[in-house]
């Protein structure tokens, strides 16, 4: 549960702030609509490049630290996009955000490989990736009721205070799974 957890926070990321594309074209003062894609594809693009660094920098370092460090930087990159006051202010804070989250996918895959094995490990790569599937359905229904009774910027403060939550749950219950050998 707590893998899927981490994985979710990608999930919410990208998914939740979908319904307020408008809002946030209006509040930011997007002249053209299509624009609005952007966030979202800033916060891929600089995902796709985050993974990249993130399990290296796992073998390295350790799982544990990188994982904090990529949990640390979703709940900080929610605040910060939270609290923007431009268009292009945003995109590079999703992009930001993107980049360092990206750990968050590729280093609880490494903690489940790294903890478990076989049938165990397979059972619970399914439960994961049923939830990261489970997530994108239901975080835009998350996103609209948010917006429904506060602005668009409560939506990032929600991923904020996701991230938070699930940062004190690792911090508290992962040990390093990283073979000290490896």
């Amino acid at each position: 549960a707590m893998m899927a957890s981490v994985m979710a926070l990608n999930a919410l990321a990208v998914d939740a702030m979908l319904p307020a594309f408008p809002a946030i074209g209006a509040s930011l003062h997007v002249a053209e609509a299509n624009s609005l894609q952007f966030i979202i594809t800033s916060y891929l693009f600089a995902n796709a490049v985050g993974s990249l660094v993130a399990g290296p920098l796992a073998d390295r370092y350790g799982r544990r630290p990188m994982m904090l460090l990529s949990i640390a930087f979703a709940a900080v990159g929610g605040l910060a996009s939270a609290i923007v006051t431009s268009f292009e202010a945003l995109l590079a804070v999703r992009a930001i955000h993107g980049f360092f989250a990206a750990g968050l996918g590729v280093l609880a895959v490494s903690v489940i490989r790294d903890r478990f094995e076989g049938d165990r490990m397979a059972r619970l790569m399914s439960l994961i990736i049923i939830i990261f599937l489970a997530v994108p359905v239901i975080a835009p229904s998350l996103g609209q009721i948010i917006i429904t009774i506060a602005s668009w910027r409560e939506i990032f403060h929600v991923l904020a205070a996701a991230g938070a939550m699930v940062f004190v749950w690792v911090w508290i219950r992962l040990p390093e799974t990283l073979d000290p050998a490896h």
